[in-house]
């Protein structure tokens, strides 16, 4: 009896913690995106006031190019973030497949087995 209710109670803050980190990377994917469209604006802004709108010309603003590597770096991060929330929600990835799957494993021989393993797990779970 007292094992049920502790078991009870340890899902339910498993679960509670889940869905209080999908909660705060919602909300940081929500706030870069925000990032990234001011990023968007002060580009264009800059590109009109120099008006020179190709970033490979000799005279592009130095400003408009760092502005534009800053946004595609928080791209970067929201398509991570999305892949993260996406693995959390699938309980029979391993952690190595989600560490392969985010990009992180460094043996090229180790992924694809890791890979094909995490892909079929996917097509398994998903209806």
């Amino acid at each position: 009896m007292v094992a049920q209710h502790f078991s009870r109670a340890v899902n339910h803050f498993v679960a509670e913690q889940t869905r209080r980190k999908r909660s705060r990377i919602e909300s940081m994917i929500r706030e870069l995106s925000l990032r990234i469209a001011n990023l968007d604006k002060d580009i264009a802004a800059e590109e009109r006031r120099t008006r020179i709108t190709d970033p490979k010309h000799f005279a592009y603003s130095i400003y408009a190019k760092a502005a534009a590597v800053r946004r595609d770096n928080l791209l970067r991060t929201i398509e991570g973030l999305k892949e993260q929330t996406i693995l959390e929600e699938l309980p029979s990835a391993s952690a190595g497949d989600r560490e392969v799957a985010m990009g992180c494993g460094e043996d090229l021989g180790a992924i694809s087995p890791a890979l094909s393993s995490l892909t079929r797990r996917l097509a398994t779970a998903l209806p």
